[in-house]
């Protein structure tokens, strides 16, 4: 099963290998809001010292963000984003999205957002299919197996995991059921990409992610208490479960598909057995962002921010 899916070669996993952990979602999401600067980042994320250090060098270690002085005496820095980072937008605004639904508000979040190019409405973030321009939906795909030679592809040379601990964050303004606690955490959005693709099963997981059990567990457990799965028996001896997407997870299948993009628009090729399939107008799944008023895709630059 593991050849089958093939998920060390989705896009979704190596953008998880740059972008799939809590801080660094945190100093992006804090950036795209206009706050670059050490102390500020320090004081909005909660993060260490070390902490906030080791993630900004390894943000500029991987292009996503870029040091700049903006005072000589004494020596002061800022980060900037870079044109890499500005292309996970997009995916901003889905979370920023999926927050605004299904958890409840944060201090440190804008409750609204502004579309100031043209239209001038509140934002509301919309993920479409780029070909047909119609609205995604996790019914609307599939997968679509190609011959590929992967006898000469070298997993050593692929994009390298953060290796990072999974942190908690001690941070009171995010609740447990916050975007950044699911895909802030890799495995977590893996077993979710499992389920995205039809499959339900403890071994299934297992099997496909190669996620060591106690893991594993674990995480079925925190998807389950907060919603995102409900667990279901189908075999009572020995008792045997389950684990279905509710409508609540169901929705972070758009983020994630954003993230995908990004993802296949940004990092190095790689060689994969499968493709998404649009059903409703046969294309190779490719997806946008836009503003639900206007249809234009909101730049960074174009949207202001209302805090409750």
């Amino acid at each position: 099963m593991k050849n089958e899916l093939n998920f060390d070669l989705h896009p979704v996993v190596q953008a998880l290998k740059l972008v799939g952990d809590k801080w660094v979602i945190l100093i992006l999401q804090n950036a795209f809001l206009g706050h670059n600067r050490f102390n500020e980042l320090k004081q909005r994320t909660g993060a260490s010292k070390g902490t906030l250090t080791s993630r900004l060098d390894f943000l500029i270690q991987h292009n996503l963000i870029k040091k700049h002085a903006y005072s000589q005496k004494p020596l002061r820095y800022e980060y900037r984003l870079t044109s890499k980072t500005h292309g996970l937008y997009p995916w901003a605004l889905a979370v920023w999205k999926w927050e605004v639904q299904w958890t409840v508000g944060s201090p440190t979040m804008p409750s609204k957002l502004i579309h100031n190019k043209g239209c001038k409405h509140e934002l509301q973030p919309f993920v479409i299919c780029k070909h047909c321009k119609q609205p995604l939906y996790l019914s609307d795909i599939e997968r679509d197996y190609v011959d590929v030679d992967l006898s000469n592809y070298d997993s050593s040379e692929n994009t390298k995991s953060n290796n990072f601990r999974s942190n908690a964050i001690d941070n009171d303004s995010y609740s447990f059921d916050s975007i950044l606690d699911i895909v802030g955490d890799r495995w977590n959005t893996m077993i979710l990409g499992c389920c995205f693709f039809g499959y339900s099963r403890h071994d299934d997981f297992h099997s496909l992610l190669g996620i060591a059990t106690n893991i594993l567990s674990d995480r079925l457990k925190k998807l389950t208490d907060i919603g995102v799965l409900s667990k279901a028996l189908y075999q009572d001896a020995p008792k045997r479960y389950e684990y279905i997407l509710t409508e609540k997870g169901k929705s972070l299948h758009q983020q994630t598909m954003v993230m995908r993009q990004w993802a296949l628009d940004t990092l190095p090729a790689l060689p994969s057995p499968f493709v998404i399939k649009h059903k409703t107008c046969g294309h190779d799944l490719e997806v946008e962002v836009v503003c639900a008023w206007c249809k234009e895709v909101p730049l960074a630059n174009e949207v202001s921010f209302v805090f409750a």
